[in-house]
């Protein structure tokens, strides 16, 4: 008898992932939440950069410019403008590779001065900061192209100020400031200066973009690399490295939840109907499911 009873074990019901998936939906109305999930501005990768020597992350010596900028409403932006190749190999040529630090100022600003040389300002996605292998790879490919290069972290994000904290006009105001110093503050001519946007930053572009149209301003160009047409659009798609989508993962939680209850009832049924069983879930289901007689007690034998 015992080794029946400890053959017949009632069916564990599995650990149901629907639990932590009601306490991540119930955490998305907390706006800290919803602000780090959309902007990722947390994952500040590569870890440890020192964003005032770009040459650690794989520019020449001296090509790169860092310098903060101020936005109309406090944020302090961490920025980068990288040379043009060739403005960068005349200047190393006349001036020689410096032992520390950026060439001189001078040779950044007749760089932006020059009518002969596009300028681009350039808005990344989320996550990461200016130093990302990616973004790197995108500013010496327009270097190589002979375009001057701007580059900024929006707020929240790298060495940028944490307060204010990103939001949909905060980044549409740090895009601004960034054309504002190219346009206002070194005289670049409008229709020398095109924006480039990335993912989330494609977005950005645009917006600025539009505002720009309405004051009458028109940019060089308008580059949108990876955009997005629609925010349920983008939540069906995006993905986090090489793992799945966010809904998709959602849904799978779901459906494995659903089967596994599916599952625990489907075995609690059959278990039920053997009458050899007598585990603890079967015998009070089957006293749930037997009528009740008379409580005349028949004699006991011995």
């Amino acid at each position: 008898l015992a080794l029946s009873r400890s053959s017949s074990r009632s069916p564990r019901p599995p650990p149901s992932p629907s639990v932590a998936y009601i306490a991540f939906l119930a955490s998305l109305i907390l706006e800290p939440v919803q602000t780090g999930l959309i902007y990722l501005h947390g994952l500040r990768f590569p870890h440890g950069t020192d964003f005032s020597r770009p040459e650690l992350v794989g520019f020449a010596p001296g090509k790169v410019r860092p310098f903060n900028l101020t936005a109309p409403d406090g944020a302090t932006l961490g920025a980068w403008h990288v040379l043009p190749r060739n403005a960068y190999e005349a200047a190393i040529e006349r001036l020689g590779v410096p032992e520390e630090g950026p060439l001189p100022d001078e040779v950044f600003d007749e760089a932006l001065r020059d009518p002969s040389t596009p300028t681009v300002t350039y808005n990344h996605g989320n996550a990461g900061t200016r130093a990302a292998g990616n973004r790197v790879r995108v500013a010496r490919h327009m270097s190589d192209m002979d375009c001057n290069f701007l580059i900024i972290d929006y707020r929240g994000f790298a060495d940028s100020s944490r307060s204010p904290p990103p939001s949909e006009e905060g980044l549409l105001i740090d895009a601004r400031r960034a054309w504002d110093f190219l346009q206002v503050d070194k005289g670049v001519e409008a229709g020398n200066i095109a924006i480039m946007g990335q993912s989330l930053g494609t977005g950005v572009s645009a917006g600025l973009a539009a505002r720009l149209a309405a004051e009458g301003i028109t940019p060089r160009a308008l580059v949108l690399v990876a955009p997005f047409s629609s925010i349920p659009t983008l939540l069906e798609t995006y993905r986090l490295g090489a793992s799945t989508s966010l809904s998709s993962r959602a849904r799978t939680l779901t459906t494995r939840s659903t089967l596994a209850q599916a599952t625990l009832s489907r075995s609690s049924r059959l278990c039920a109907a053997s009458p050899g069983c007598s585990t603890p879930s079967c015998s009070s289901s089957r006293r749930a499911s037997t009528p009740r007689t008379s409580s005349t007690r028949s004699p006991v034998r011995s």
